[in-house]
């Protein structure tokens, strides 16, 4: 088994890839560091894995967990999110709108067995939602990648595909920074070269970019690495820079 380490490309018109979780809120960013955490380094392979699973969903968590407690050297793949369906658009998340529809059914149905119910009752669907998405953050440490490799599981995060009878190569995704997303952004916006950074490549005095509540400044600078699913704030100074 190997890994490929190719230099991720940046999409600057479509951001930073969040595997189509909106709103990324805290909960959405919660579930991202735990099914596909940004900073994830993948492990040196071994020369041999008795198992090698490709797929992080239900059957591949539980035969990796349940193979490596009997001994087994496992190595688990997952380009995706580690829990698969089930966690992220399947089970859990059906199971939370379906209690959601439930109580409202039970609620105009209240007064047949002897209960008092507001005369309408209304779902507020982004409540619902926001309970969802809180949920489904709050269950995902179980599936994380963190907790696998605890387990003695081998996680890579990427793409596999078989490169002969007995081998499997996985092309490795790593997290753009602060400087590969400005660099996309001024090839397709020529107008901002040099609005952000000055001739040498750092970035203007003047410019602040956040990173959720912390300043760039006090991270890694112009190479902080931005995580699945990140959103950068831009505040440059009137007066420039």
């Amino acid at each position: 088994m190997t890994t490929q380490d190719p230099k991720r490309a940046v999409d600057a018109s479509s951001g930073l890839a969040s595997f189509g979780l909106q709103p990324l809120d805290a909960h959405n960013r919660d579930l991202l560091t735990n099914a596909h955490p940004g900073d994830w380094v993948n492990p040196e392979p071994a020369d041999r894995y008795n198992l090698v699973v490709l797929g992080g969903g239900t059957a591949g968590l539980v035969t990796a967990a349940g193979s490596a407690g009997l001994g087994a050297k496992v190595a688990l793949v997952e380009k995706h999110l580690m829990g698969g369906d089930c966690l992220n658009y399947g089970c859990v998340p059906s199971k939370t709108l379906i209690r959601s529809a439930r109580v409202v059914g039970e609620l105009k149905e209240a007064a047949r067995v002897g209960f008092g119910a507001p005369p309408h009752v209304q779902a507020d669907f982004a409540a619902v939602m926001e309970r969802l998405r809180r949920i489904r953050a709050r269950i995902s440490h179980v599936d994380s990648a963190r907790r696998f490799r605890s387990l003695g599981v081998d996680v890579f995060l990427g793409e596999a595909r078989f490169a002969g009878a007995d081998r499997v190569e996985v092309e490795a995704d790593h997290p753009a920074t602060v400087a590969e997303v400005f660099a996309a952004l001024e090839a397709q916006h020529p107008a901002l070269r040099r609005r952000l950074t000055d001739e040498q490549g750092a970035l203007r005095r003047h410019v602040n970019i956040y990173l959720g509540n912390d300043n760039i400044r006090d991270l890694s600078g112009l190479e902080t690495k931005l995580p699945d699913g990140s959103e950068l704030l831009v505040l440059p100074s009137v007066a420039g820079g």
